[in-house]
């Protein structure tokens, strides 16, 4: 769902209606503020490398009594990372009274402390922590449908560099109950396929986003790899996925002793993924506007990572 109002301007004692703002630079703008504020991720995993080291990760696990404990003490320690990250740069977001908006944290991260806790059974795949998240997400989407809940808002309010906080229309996008059930379903199945390379990922997930007429500003948000192979212009840098990938391929395959296959990096990616869908529906999460939407997810996304991560290690 996607609706547009236009502005209404008011100058001295006179109503005119300016020009509408057109529904292309609006998405146009959302997608540009989520691609900036996704360059932080660069910082977020550089201090993640530095502080979490190979070597923190090895003494950690080995004081660990359980995965319970060694998941959550890595949690714990790295908990600070990001609002430290954004504190560093607050200027450059548009944030309210409430501060950086952490939804995720607590209570739906607990949620996947404890899938990814559980002891691995003889023989299952290393997607189960992946489908039970879906199916935790699904469950939760589908218990708010019968409360009667209809659409679920993603931005409540998209704007533009022509208008101004006094004459900004009121347009807002939401997924309705069959859009966001096939997101919660489809998309990490398909990262997990690992007969797909990754283009052939990305390309499978956009032509089912298509299929299903899924905003832009919604891919933008949760599947901004997939977001950039829509623009005519788009570069191969992608921030999230690159810094995620070098910090995966450093401590991370370093504490594996070299032994970071392509199932552990899918599942982190669909738990990433997964992450920021889950923070749309949580009672917490206000996306207000383009710069708390996105926060909100990309703290998500990187904790889920630490966290799917962190289980990868003990059970390998």
């Amino acid at each position: 769902m996607f609706t547009l109002v236009g502005a209404v301007l008011v100058s001295s004692c006179e109503k005119s209606v300016e020009p509408r703002v057109s529904e292309d630079e609006l998405i146009q703008y959302a997608l540009d503020r989520f691609e900036k504020n996704e360059g932080i991720s660069y910082q977020m995993f550089e201090i993640l490398t530095d502080r979490m080291t190979s070597d923190s990760l090895a003494i950690l696990e080995k004081k660990a009594l359980s995965k319970a404990s060694f998941i959550d003490v890595v949690a714990r320690q790295t908990d600070d990372y990001f609002l430290e990250v954004v504190e560093g740069g607050v200027s450059e977001f548009e944030l309210n009274d409430n501060g950086i908006p952490i939804p995720y944290s607590y209570k739906a991260e607990s949620m996947l402390k404890n899938l990814a806790s559980m002891p691995a059974a003889v023989g299952s795949s290393p997607n189960d922590v992946v489908d039970a998240y879906s199916n935790l997400i699904l469950k939760q989407i589908n218990e708010q449908a019968a409360n009667g809940h209809k659409d679920w808002i993603i931005i409540e309010s998209l704007r533009s560099t022509s208008t101004t906080e006094s004459d900004q229309p009121t347009e807002s996008v939401a997924l309705n109950y069959g859009k966001i059930k096939m997101m919660a379903t489809i998309p990490h199945t398909i990262i997990m396929d690992m007969s797909l390379t990754d283009d052939q990922v990305l390309s499978t997930i956009n032509d089912v986003l298509n299929s299903h007429q899924i905003p832009p500003v919604a891919i933008g948000l949760l599947l901004p790899a997939v977001q950039k192979i829509r623009e005519a212009n788009a570069t191969n840098d992608q921030p999230f996925r690159d810094s995620m990938k070098g910090w995966l391929d450093g401590p991370i395959a370093k504490a594996l002793n070299g032994n970071l296959d392509r199932d552990i990096i899918r599942r982190v990616q669909a738990a990433s993924y997964l992450a920021a869908l889950h923070t749309i529906i949580l009672d917490d999460y206000k996306g207000t506007n383009e710069d708390i939407a996105s926060l909100s997810t990309l703290h998500a996304r990187y904790r889920s990572a630490v966290i799917v991560a962190t289980e990868a290690l003990w059970d390998e």
